[in-house]
């Protein structure tokens, strides 16, 4: 009867063993769900550079520019779900109604792009179904001016439920001062000076401007 224990013993570490075994078994061969991964934002270009002379201050000639992009690359048919995707100008700029346009290039069949909506404050669109491998949505002939008459350096923000992304910057938006209209003093002078005295931090300082008040060196 002494041996029995140990006997019974040894089969609970066996019948242990084998569990722990069957259980990392599982844990191997069981797939983890995989999320839909982001797909590569290529930021909007040409917004860079904009002259705050085309304005639509008073003043300004509220010419528009015309940007590249943005444009989104997914490589894999799960980065695309149905959702939509919206652009936002930012504040002191405004966008062309109507006159952006969104579609699909590559491997794309399955997924489709819906129509674009442009108002001066935001693209959209949406997206349906899924593509059959790696496809590209891009906005085309989106146009943009600004608004205000100070210089001034933003981004467009982006948000999807199509797809995942990683930055909400869908292309910054830089203004630059215009040719030089004017002298301004940025410090002035004293009123009334004593004779033979320093001026110390009331030297007057005078800057060259644009025509909106802009610090400029351009001619």
């Amino acid at each position: 009867m002494t041996g029995i224990g140990p006997r019974i013993g040894r089969r609970q570490l066996i019948a242990a063993a084998s569990a722990l075994s069957l259980v990392a078994a599982l844990f191997v061969v069981a797939p983890a769900t995989v999320l839909a991964a982001a797909v590569t934002v290529t930021p909007a270009s040409g917004g860079g550079g904009i002259s705050i002379l085309t304005t639509s201050y008073s003043g300004g000639t509220g010419l528009y520019t015309t940007l590249t992009g943005p444009s989104f690359v997914g490589t894999a048919t799960a980065d695309f779900t149905t959702g939509t995707v919206a652009i936002s100008a930012p504040s002191g700029f405004e966008f062309l109604a109507g006159s952006a346009l969104a579609s699909a290039a590559g491997t794309c069949a399955g997924l489709t792009v819906g129509s674009t909506t442009t108002t001066v404050g935001s693209v959209s669109f949406s997206v349906t179904g899924q593509p059959a491998g790696a496809c590209t949505v891009s906005v085309a002939s989106l146009q943009v001016r600004p608004t205000g008459q100070y210089v001034t350096s933003t981004f467009m923000t982006l948000a999807s439920t199509a797809f995942g992304v990683s930055t909400n910057n869908a292309g910054t938006l830089a203004t630059l001062a215009g040719p030089a209209t004017q002298l301004a003093f940025t410090t002035e002078p004293p009123t009334n000076p004593a004779v033979g005295a320093s001026w110390g931090a009331s030297t007057p300082v005078v800057q060259v401007e644009d025509r909106f008040g802009n610090p400029t060196t351009a001619t």
